[in-house]
């Protein structure tokens, strides 16, 4: 659809517009309300039979970390970019090649390294945070929160216009 036609639409919905924010409001407001309670609902639920989630262990996390690394494709561009980048230089000695290449894939490994450990030990703090009851439940009204938020300010634009 061409712009010409998303601005004739948009004119034959515009006296219309009032009520679909209205409508949008409604929608918004009871599905904020409905996730509140479900939340709540589970909430009460784990408190009366308690069950605890399978814990991951940071070193299980980090070998993730690190198989998911090794499949990202900007990881390969590196190598690739290093690889090009010195065939051409038939000036420089072999010698000096190993030396800038094994500088390099070193400097690699110890960067990715240190992301790995901060993103699998942050993770596996805030995730046993939000895995448990209270994490979810705080989750859930902050999220549905929000979601009540854009009701409210919704139906305030439906009611200026």
């Amino acid at each position: 659809m061409s712009l010409r036609h998303g601005a004739a639409v948009a004119r034959l919905l515009d006296p219309a517009t009032a009520v679909l924010r209205a409508a949008a409001a409604v929608v918004l407001a009871a599905n904020a309300v409905r996730g509140i309670v479900v939340a709540m609902q589970a909430r009460r639920a784990a408190t009366e039979a308690p069950q605890s989630a399978p814990a991951r262990s940071i070193a299980r996390t980090y070998a993730a970390f690190v198989g998911l690394t090794l499949l990202n494709p900007m990881t390969i561009v590196y190598f690739a970019a290093l690889v090009v980048g010195h065939q051409g230089g038939a000036a420089d000695s072999t010698s000096s090649l190993l030396i800038v290449g094994a500088v390099f894939v070193a400097a690699v490994f110890v960067a990715a390294a240190s992301w790995q450990v901060l993103l699998a030990s942050g993770g596996a703090l805030l995730g046993r945070a939000l895995a448990s009851p209270r994490g979810q439940l705080v989750t859930a009204l902050v999220g549905n929160g929000i979601i009540g938020l854009l009701a409210i300010r919704l139906a305030w634009q439906a009611s200026l216009g």
